[in-house]
């Protein structure tokens, strides 16, 4: 195959659910620890104000082999300038014959590879009953790092801690009132049964009498010799569990613990692989402290790195019949072709950018970005909780006369209506067609909205149960418009009363609350 597909950072998330990347990475590391693949490489230099590094792996999956390399770029005053702390690009190749298959956005790969890692430390390490859960670092990796978690664990009570008061607020309020921010550190740490720092310290905060008996804790920010999270003495006294004790001993915390002398690399219990592969035990005493030293490999981006691609492949050849060719220089071919949209680069409380928000008829509806553990695409859902009589919210720089829009919703509050819905060719907020789901009345309908007035076209009785997370598809080409409601066509008829091109959104209908993910779109 000589096809090359470009998926920017919305399109990873949307390609690499939180569960699907989780179960990629824990089965790459069982290969490794079974010795099916060979080792990951890395390769890091310095610059004045951040630092590259190289992480590449090789992985097959049902008998196709891959190579990918990640090229990072980390610089941590980028923050202030408004810009990624960590950014950067995965090149996903064939590794038969070296054939390109993809570029990905790296910012993407790296949260959810580095999260999924830590979801697969707690899941065969931390004790199974977890009362408090204590998230270190509020930056853009906690998002992910706490949807993760909540995926092997359900913690009562959250709490959060960054040195940057106005960050660590900002995320306590993303996940609306479930996380607590916290000022006493140490406090917060020896009552806490899962502790996970995600930081770019580079001298250690957690010490050995901060941490209780039988805490986990998942020490993600330490990915090069300059960064630290945890004290020496801790690591001599836990149980330390790596994802490779050999790049652990050059640039994880275990790199201070051998140079302050108080363990050496044979002291580490296991890598993460060894007790997924069950060649080394995980915990054995509901009193050990254990720590996993997280560096990030190689071999956790190219299992991310297939498992988009090959959910991309998929969602192409099913669309299209084939997988489109696209080049890097030919990013314009990408939007023409297909778009997505997971909201999770848009700061909570806010739109994204590019849409615009309204209502046919009266009302206030309110459309914000917010955060959601449970979403397919966490941390962030584009949310309506207002009213009024049709809420709207378009993606007003996307004009498609002919193609395909779909949306994962789940229907949360109302009492008048609970639904879902997509628009498209929409003229403006008194103009266009919409299709919707609703879970009170458990149907689907389609209609077409003219001068402000909707009127119906038609509607099939279909489950639609509230509180979950459904697909919403609509194909459009000429008069023929065809509708989907988690993968089961229901509406399929030809209506010509809006033609031509037009935006694409999503849409509600009076009281409902209810949350949208990986929206997406093309010809």
């Amino acid at each position: 195959m000589n096809a090359k597909l470009l998926l920017s950072g919305a399109e990873v998330e949307r390609r690499l659910p939180l569960p699907v990347c989780i179960a990629a990475v824990e089965d790459a590391f069982r290969q490794h620890a079974l010795g099916s693949v060979a080792a990951p490489g890395i390769l890091g230099m310095h610059g004045a104000a951040g630092s590259f590094h190289v992480k590449a792996g090789f992985l097959s999956v049902e008998g196709s082999s891959y190579f990918a390399a990640k090229l990072n770029a980390n610089f941590p005053a980028n923050a202030k300038q408004g810009l990624p702390t960590i950014q950067g690009a995965v090149i996903l190749l064939d590794a038969a014959n070296g054939t390109p298959l993809a570029i990905l956005d790296s910012i993407s790969i790296t949260a959810l590879r580095t999260a999924a890692a830590s979801a697969v430390a707690a899941k065969y390490l931390a004790r199974p009953e977890c009362d408090t859960a204590l998230i270190c670092g509020c930056g853009g990796q906690a998002f992910a790092q706490l949807a993760a978690l909540l995926r092997v664990r359900t913690p009562r009570r959250i709490l959060a801690y960054d040195t940057d008061r106005r960050r660590m607020a900002a995320f306590a309020a993303a996940f609306t009132g479930r996380v607590a921010p916290i000022e006493d550190l140490g406090e917060a740490a020896r009552s806490s049964d899962i502790i996970v720092t995600c930081t770019t310290a580079e001298r250690y905060f957690i010490t050995r009498e901060m941490v209780r008996p039988g805490a986990f804790i998942a020490a993600v920010g330490a990915d090069n010799e300059h960064k630290q999270e945890i004290e020496p003495l801790l690591l001599a006294e836990a149980k330390v569990v790596t994802d490779l004790t050999e790049q652990a001993a050059r640039i994880g915390d275990l790199h201070h613990a051998i140079n302050a002398g108080v363990m050496s690399a044979a002291d580490v219990h296991a890598q993460l692989g060894e007790v997924i592969a069950g060649r080394r035990p995980g915990r054995e005493r509901p009193d050990e402290i254990i720590v996993f030293d997280s560096t990030g490999t190689g071999l956790q981006d190219v299992a991310a790195a297939i498992a988009a691609y090959r959910n991309a492949l998929q969602e192409e050849t099913a669309m299209k019949g084939r997988l489109p060719t696209f080049v890097l220089a030919g990013a314009a071919a990408v939007s023409a072709q297909a778009q997505s949209e997971g909201f999770d680069t848009t700061k909570p409380g806010a739109l994204p950018p590019g849409w615009e928000s309204g209502v046919t008829g009266k009302g206030q509806p309110r459309w914000s970005v917010q955060a959601d553990a449970t979403a397919p695409s966490a941390p962030h859902v584009l949310q309506q909780s207002g009213a009024g009589t049709f809420p709207w919210c378009v993606k007003k720089d996307v004009s498609l006369p002919d193609g395909y829009v779909e949306v994962k919703f789940k229907p949360m509050q109302g009492r008048e209506d609970q639904a879902g819905g997509l628009v498209w060719r929409w003229k403006d907020g008194d103009n266009y067609y919409v299709a919707r789901a609703n879970a009170l009345e458990n149907n689907v309908s389609l209609y077409y909205t003219e001068k402000g007035r909707r009127n119906t076209l038609k509607y099939v009785n279909a489950p639609v149960p509230a509180n979950t997370w459904h697909t919403l598809r609509v194909e459009f080409s000429g008069s023929r418009i065809r509708v989907a409601l988690d993968g089961k066509v229901h509406i399929e008829l030809e209506d010509r009363h809006i033609a031509g091109a037009g935006a694409v959104g999503v849409w509600t209908k009076a009281d409902s609350v209810t949350s949208f993910d990986d929206f997406a779109y093309g010809k």
